[in-house]
C-alpha cells in the first residue's frame, strides 16, 4: 500500500514524519514549491528546508505537486510548464535533483497535460482510495475519514493494493488519521511503501540529476527566475 500525502510541507508534516518513523513505514509526499502563505520551500528562513531533508533522509519518496497547486488542465501551456519548472527549481536548490513523479492538483490532467508531463519526464500518479480528509479536518469529523479508509480496505492483502490519498497540511490527518491508517493496514497484513516501490520502480528512477551543484550552475545553462514570466529551462 502506498500512503501518499499532498500539498505540504506544513507544520504538521513533522508530526506525520514522527508517526511514520515510530512504525518504521515509508510514504510518498507530493510537494508544492510555494503553496502560499507558507512561502517557497527552499527559503532558509522557513522550517521547510529541514523538514524536507528529514523526509528525504528517512527514505520517503518526494514528488511534485506543482509550484502553487495549479489546475494543470485549466492552465495554458506556458503556465503549465512554469508550474513544473519552478517546482523543479526548488528541488534543485534543496537536493540537486528533480522528481520524476507528479500528482496533478485536483486529480486533473487532460490529454494535453499528460502529453506535456510525458515530454517533461514525469510519471502522472493519481490515487484509488481518497480519505477525504480535506473535508474532515476536525475532531468531530475525522472519524469519517477513518471509516472511509477502513471500509475500503480489503481483508485479503494478497489480492489487493492501494494508492491512498491524504494531506499533510491538515491537523487531524497528522494527529489521528495517519496513525490510524498505519495501524489498520498493518493489522490487515499490508505493508506501507512508497509509490515507486508499489509500482515496482527502483529508487534510482524516482529522481533525475538536476545537472548542477547546489553551489552554482554549469556554464551556458540558463535557470529562469521563477518570479518572472519566463519559461526557459
Amino acid at each position: 500500500m502506498a500512503l501518499t500525502f499532498d500539498d505540504g510541507p506544513h507544520e504538521d508534516t513533522e508530526i506525520i514524519l514522527d508517526v511514520l518513523e515510530r512504525y518504521n513505514v515509508k510514504a510518498a509526499f507530493f510537494i508544492c514549491g510555494n503553496n502560499n502563505p507558507r512561502g517557497a520551500i527552499d527559503d532558509p528562513s522557513t522550517p521547510w528546508v529541514s523538514t524536507l531533508h528529514r523526509m528525504h533522509m528517512a527514505g520517503h519518496q518526494l514528488a511534485s505537486h506543482t509550484w502553487t497547486h495549479a489546475n494543470l488542465s485549466e492552465a495554458s501551456p506556458v503556465v503549465r510548464q512554469q508550474q513544473i519548472i519552478y517546482n523543479e527549481m526548488v528541488f534543485r536548490n534543496l537536493f540537486g535533483f528533480f522528481p520524476t513523479y507528479i500528482r496533478p492538483p485536483y486529480a486533473s490532467c487532460s490529454a494535453e497535460c499528460q502529453a506535456d508531463m510525458d515530454r517533461l519526464g514525469y510519471h502522472v500518479i493519481n490515487f484509488d482510495l481518497d480519505t477525504r480528509d480535506f473535508i474532515n479536518d476536525a475532531a468531530a469529523l475525522i472519524g469519517t475519514s477513518k471509516n472511509i479508509f477502513s471500509q475500503a480496505l480489503s481483508s485479503d492483502p494478497a489480492a489487493h493494493s492501494y494508492n491512498v490519498l491524504a494531506h499533510d497540511i491538515h491537523h487531524y490527518t497528522a494527529i489521528e488519521l495517519t496513525e490510524y491508517m498505519v495501524m489498520t493496514l498493518k493489522e490487515r497484513g499490508y505493508r506501507a511503501v512508497t509509490v515507486g516501490e508499489c509500482l515496482g520502480d527502483a529508487a534510482e528512477h524516482w529522481y533525475r540529476d538536476a545537472g548542477y551543484t547546489k553551489t552554482g550552475e554549469p556554464a551556458g545553462v540558463h535557470i529562469p527566475d521563477r518570479h518572472k514570466n519566463n519559461t526557459n529551462k
